[in-house]
């Protein structure tokens, strides 16, 4: 007589890893999510002056590497200013209120772990920049804002091998798209 293993258990245990590891690739994939939004969108447009504001907050979290962190912030403020410099808008005359303020509080800066990104993937040594993006008018009333992030978990090619520049500039870059985005879609996050 043959004896056939039929014990669920280790079909059950392979279904499970492979959700487990499923789900850690997907975390990888992030994109800025709505928090608020004006009732009925907001004309980004009819704004000629801005003041930009990109800065850390006490809260923000950087990893051992924070000259990464602070250095990510300023390269995040200059490139936001230039995109928001060519997509029209001013900067406001001296001894005057700008008609929109752009607040980014970067709440996390994270450089991550290059050889756990690249050795082990899975998200281990993931980098990370998340901010949450306010937008004001002249009389300080939010009118819009949400919630941006970009990380780099290693689950491919590009990121496995990229330097601290490549991630750095990578994520800014996300960043800077994502604010204007939302801004050229009348305060709505285009889906993805």
């Amino acid at each position: 007589m043959q004896q056939t293993d039929q014990n669920p258990r280790p079909q059950v245990a392979k279904k499970r890893l492979m959700e487990f590891l499923i789900c850690l690739a997907l975390e990888g994939c992030v994109t800025a999510t709505m928090t608020q939004k004006g009732s009925t969108g907001v004309a980004f447009r009819a704004f000629k002056t801005v003041a930009l504001f990109v800065h850390a907050t006490p809260a923000t979290k950087f990893d051992s590497d924070r000259e990464f962190g602070v250095d990510e912030i300023a390269v995040l403020n200059e490139a936001l200013a230039q995109r928001l410099q060519t997509m029209g808008y001013a900067n406001p005359a001296s001894g005057t209120t700008a008609e929109l303020t752009v607040d980014i509080s970067v709440t996390k800066a994270k450089r991550g772990n290059p050889a756990a990104r690249f050795f082990v993937g899975l998200g281990a040594g993931r980098a990370a920049l998340t901010f949450d993006a306010a937008f004001k008018d002249s009389d300080g009333r939010n009118i819009a804002e949400f919630q941006g992030r970009e990380s780099f978990t290693g689950t491919d090619l590009a990121t496995k091998s990229a330097d601290d520049n490549d991630i750095k500039y990578s994520a800014v870059t996300r960043a800077v798209q994502q604010v204007t985005e939302f801004m050229l879609n009348n305060g709505n996050l285009r889906s993805h």
